[in-house]
């Protein structure tokens, strides 16, 4: 990627230094990231100043692969020093940034960055491990360089859920992967005279990886196993329907999701007289169970979340869907989201607006939420509801 500016010490750094602080305290528990004590931070945070300098490139292997290491902008030593780390995990952004909040909320603890100049070869390769309290907060810093940096985003081979970002037209391109609690970013530019320096840049990422997977520290730390669910029960069915966070964009995060394969499931974020009588009919139709999965959204005071309503049948979830289109007042239009989907938007003040539609037995909703004029866009909520229709379809 272009060069950053240096870091300035300015007064936004200082508060940078604070939410670090906080986010850094915190552990990983169901996407969600929660305190630690402070003397289990400090033990991690002083490990990690161990080890993530031994997980870069030393001078002699960067030799080797026609390197010299140089000074970056992450740690801003001059001339570099191998041991630096850094705690500001993306300078030139300011530090109420979603993509800053996300890396925070995700439980970064420590970055390393090198950068790598050629020796005979022109051109350069930067490197940044970003360590995290565990994987799910690194994949989450990945979302959030996907789907909040603007550039132009392609899967790639190299690992289990990695990317690579480019910016058409530039010949800078980043390859970012997931290895236990680290996020690592390569990146890289054309050489003078046009060359690419994308082989010499994936040369770099596996020597890297390499090390990264042979510290068990770091690479030896696995996601958590996924519960293995009874798909022959209600509850199990409901249970698969949930959207993973990696299938999440960037900035949305699940803050809560219920199951609840019982007639009484009821709606976690509306109690209002008119939600209640659409929860009622629902009963009336033979409703068996549902539920709710609410996601947050960085920087926002709203939501966005995705329901499944289970009823005995594909004729009973239709009658569902008439009864959620036929509420008094509100506004229906058909939605190219998912195939055979509505839209309902419900008169107030306050953003209620969902996607219903239906597949199988079950009547499927994504709601977006929130006060007045708050950017809930819906894109994503689109993009939410073709994750859930992709699971629905699954499931059948």
């Amino acid at each position: 990627m272009p060069r950053r500016p240096v870091l300035r010490r300015t007064t936004g750094v200082l508060a940078a230094a604070a939410l670090i602080a906080t986010a850094a305290t915190a552990t990983w528990h169901h996407g969600v990231a929660r305190a630690a004590t402070p003397s289990a931070q400090a033990t991690l945070l002083a490990h990690m100043r161990v080890v993530l300098p031994k997980l870069v490139l030393t001078g002699g292997e960067a030799r080797k692969l026609d390197f010299d290491i140089h000074s970056n902008t992450y740690d801003n030593k001059y001339p570099p020093d191998a041991k630096a780390t850094f705690r500001v995990p993306l300078p030139g952004q300011t530090p109420n940034s979603p993509m800053m909040s996300e890396f925070f909320a995700g439980g970064f603890v420590l970055g390393k960055a090198e950068n790598l100049v050629g020796h005979v070869r022109p051109g350069n390769v930067s490197v940044v491990v970003w360590a995290f309290r565990g994987p799910e907060g690194a994949f989450r810093g990945l979302r959030a360089l996907r789907d909040l940096s603007g550039l132009h985003a392609v899967p790639s081979a190299f690992a289990p859920g990695a990317i690579t970002l480019s910016l058409p037209g530039t010949g800078v391109s980043d390859l970012i992967w997931v290895r236990g609690r680290a996020l690592v970013r390569a990146s890289s530019g054309d050489a003078e005279g046009g060359v690419s320096m994308a082989h010499q840049r994936d040369r770099v990422a596996r020597a890297i990886d390499a090390k990264i997977s042979s510290e068990p520290f770091v690479g030896g730390v696995e996601l958590p196993p996924e519960p293995r669910l009874d798909l022959s029960t209600l509850a199990g069915r409901l249970g698969f329907l949930r959207i993973a966070e990696n299938d999440l964009p960037g900035g949305l995060d699940t803050r809560s999701r219920t199951v609840r394969a019982h007639p009484d499931v009821r709606d976690p974020l509306h109690g209002d007289p008119a939600a209640a009588r659409l929860v009622h009919r629902y009963r009336a139709l033979g409703l068996l169970g549902g539920s709710a999965q609410v996601i947050s959204v960085a920087q926002i005071h709203g939501n966005y979340a995705a329901y499944v309503w289970a009823f005995p049948s594909a004729k009973a979830a239709r009658a569902a869907l008439s009864a959620a289109r036929g509420q008094p007042g509100v506004r229906v239009t058909r939605s190219r989201a998912v195939a055979g989907a509505v839209r309902v938007v419900r008169p107030g003040r306050n953003l209620r607006d969902d996607l219903f539609w239906v597949r199988g037995s079950l009547l499927l909703q994504v709601g977006g939420y929130g006060p007045p004029g708050v950017p809930l866009l819906q894109s994503r909520q689109e993009l939410v509801a073709r994750e859930l229709e992709a699971k629905a379809t699954a499931l059948r």
